[in-house]
């Protein structure tokens, strides 16, 4: 997090690095019982990722993860808002790139916390689909959800995208053991 903090003018590139770093200590400080100095951390990651999202505001990457942090803390008002914004965000970069695979998980994780599980479930296959050697992706991905699975209401369907990615890191890791995999 104080790597976070440090930026100066973020980048694309920057924000989406931060963002993997960020989810990752996310994981790990959420299984972890929480101190002052983890929730101040917490707090620190919520106002750089507002930072952010003045500097990218029709990017899905930090606003995504802004709504995440809420929908985690129990703020459930804040994360709706800034998950419809996500979805915003996410058709607009979808119509310049439909492949891309980091706005198709954001945008997802949004319909899932919105309430549209079987529509979250379908962009997270159609995400796979366009997704060869970034098993790290994936990782992210389910490390996020993960973090969500933590958020004090249950998500409708969270298990379900949860499962989808175990079993294709599990399919791509079987591939890779018999080398059968093509560029997996």
């Amino acid at each position: 997090v104080d790597d976070i903090l440090q930026l100066k003018d973020p980048d694309f590139r920057s924000l989406v690095e931060t963002r993997i770093l960020l989810e990752l200590k996310s994981v790990r400080l959420a299984s972890l019982r929480r101190t002052e100095e983890e929730l101040e951390q917490i707090e620190a990651a919520l106002n750089a990722y507002e930072e952010a999202r003045k500097v990218t505001p029709e990017s899905s990457y930090p606003i995504g993860n802004l709504a995440s942090l809420h929908l985690h803390q129990g703020n459930r008002e804040k994360a709706e808002f800034y998950y419809q914004r996500v979805l915003r965000a996410a058709v607009l970069q979808l119509d310049d790139d439909p492949r891309d695979p980091w706005t198709r998980a954001d945008y997802a994780q949004a319909k899932l916390a919105l309430g549209d599980a079987d529509g979250a479930l379908e962009e997270l296959t159609t995400m796979l689909e366009h997704v060869h050697g970034q098993q790290g992706l994936i990782e992210t991905v389910r490390y996020g959800l993960l973090f969500l699975g933590e958020s004090p209401e249950p998500l409708p369907g969270l298990d379900a995208m949860i499962q989808l990615l175990d079993d294709e890191l599990a399919r791509r890791e079987h591939e890779a053991e018999s080398g059968q995999g093509s560029e997996d």
